[in-house]
């Protein structure tokens, strides 16, 4: 199972004692927005989002810390080729590239009635493959939970929401300044 990463786990990081030439809070004010970038990009990762899906289509949860847990007595018997083909396809779909974009709706919707024509076209081609033959529920089930996480994705990239809201949490205050080195005559003429 899929361990929840918490960027805190030993607990925030201790300010390190001051050394000579740096100023400790500096450094410590580096290492705590480090860690907040990381968090950040961790929850808007879509490598997580493609681990969720095969994770829900094996019929589990996501419990309260962040461990999958089964839902049924058993694990459901999803096709291992069916898992390969849907998330060689999502994994095309669901990058930094889409969740960082700045889509309008009709651009979402034209990416998702593609989506929903492969996928449905893919299940129908190779419903043998799959063990689906005339399990119509749970072809309903595996589309679903899919086209809903892919759904949810391109939704926090509508209008560049996510990369706003990414970009935001890293404001200029937050880095530290390094100290310019002074310029010489040539240096201040010529702006280099």
């Amino acid at each position: 199972m899929e361990e929840y990463y918490d960027p805190y786990a030993g607990g925030i990081p201790q300010p390190p004692t001051p050394m000579p030439g740096a100023k400790a809070d500096e450094v410590y004010s580096a290492i705590i927005q480090e860690k907040r970038i990381e968090n950040i990009l961790d929850q808007i990762n879509p490598e997580r989002l493609i681990v969720e899906i095969e994770w829900r289509l094996k019929g589990y949860k996501k419990n309260k810390h962040g461990g999958w847990d089964l839902i049924g007595k058993q694990e459901k018997k999803v096709s291992d080729e069916l898992i390969t083909d849907f998330l060689s396809i999502l994994s095309a779909n669901l990058t930094n590239n889409t969740t960082l974009s700045n889509f309008q709706p009709d651009e979402i919707n034209k990416l998702m009635e593609n989506l929903i024509k492969s996928l449905i076209d893919m299940i129908r081609e190779k419903s043998v493959e799959y063990n689906l033959e005339d399990n119509f529920a749970e072809r309903d089930r595996i589309l679903l939970i899919t086209l809903s996480t892919v759904f949810y994705a391109l939704k926090r990239a509508q209008g560049g929401l996510e990369s706003k809201r990414m970009f935001e949490g890293m404001q200029l205050r937050d880095f530290p300044t390094i100290p310019q080195q002074q310029k010489g005559f040539l240096g201040r003429l010529l702006n280099v």
